[in-house]
């Protein structure tokens, strides 16, 4: 069951990510609690991913398979969570108020830096975590 395994690894991996990168947030700035926010961002990761797997298959037309061809699934994955990254982010943080950078976080056209790059990193070790468990 790939999409499971899949899945599963993408809510361990966020979670890692999203527990790591949380000192690049102005957390004064947030509405809710650190802990209730990284549940949430990170239930969000996940719920993203999905969405991006169901793009794959949408541009694919197959099931993306991590052990034939899986670049070509991993890049329509990456252009689309990337891309919803930096919309979400500058919705959130510009618009909405949702969350603040820290002054550390660094940026990329006005969009945190660490985001963006969550979503180039995670898929990327999540695709060779999956390729390496192959039975």
């Amino acid at each position: 069951m790939y999409e499971l395994l899949w899945l599963t690894l993408a809510l361990v991996f966020n979670l890692v990510w999203e527990l790591a990168q949380l000192g690049l947030y102005d957390l004064s700035a947030m509405h809710t609690s650190v802990a209730y926010a990284v549940v949430h961002c990170t239930l969000g990761d996940c719920i993203i991913t999905a969405i991006a797997y169901l793009i794959v298959i949408g541009v694919t037309r197959s099931r993306p398979r991590p052990y034939t061809k899986p670049w070509v699934g991993i890049a329509v994955m990456l252009a689309s969570t990337v891309g919803y990254t930096a919309l979400s982010e500058w919705r959130n943080v510009y618009l909405v108020h949702s969350w603040a950078y820290a002054a550390s976080m660094p940026l990329i056209a006005g969009i945190g830096a660490s985001p963006l790059l969550q979503w180039i990193v995670v898929p990327v070790a999540i695709l060779v975590t999956v390729r390496r468990l192959k039975p």
